[in-house]
């Protein structure tokens, strides 16, 4: 079963990877919320908008929104940062990701830039099997005296 721990792993790889040489300084993933001080360069993932139901009696369906903010090194001049950034995470994130040896499909990788905040979102399905726990033990063996 995938958790969503799973995901944001996954997430958080593929987005390092993506951005990785990019720049000749490391632009870490920080988990911190939006609210909190920024220490720039950074990244910060955040998923929201989760539905995670019974798609029928033997398989369940997650549904979720992705959302990576990225923020220059310099938030006087971003435009150029933002753009190398924006291609890479597209370019890595159209190509699919790959959770727990199970690939999946991004069909889209939305953009927006405010106030020189690059942020980046997609949405993530993902239907699997219900894993099924026995409730009875069943009998390895059965010996019978027949008359």
């Amino acid at each position: 079963m995938i958790t969503i721990f799973d995901i944001n792993k996954c997430v958080n790889d593929t987005i390092q990877n993506a951005v990785k040489n990019i720049f000749d300084y490391d632009v870490p993933i920080v988990a911190e919320e939006l609210k909190e001080p920024i220490e720039r360069p950074c990244i910060k993932i955040m998923m929201d908008n989760h539905k995670n139901g019974k798609l029928n009696a033997f398989f369940q369906q997650k549904n979720l929104t992705v959302y990576v903010y990225f923020f220059a090194k310099n938030d006087r001049r971003t435009k150029f940062d933002n753009m190398k950034v924006q291609n890479a995470m597209e370019q890595a994130l159209l190509q699919g990701i790959f959770i727990n040896d199970m690939w999946f499909d991004i069909e889209e990788v939305n953009t927006d830039n405010t106030e020189g905040v690059l942020c980046c979102s997609f949405d993530l399905e993902i239907i699997e099997e219900i894993e099924r726990v026995e409730r009875d033990e069943y009998m390895e063996e059965l010996e019978m005296k027949v008359k």
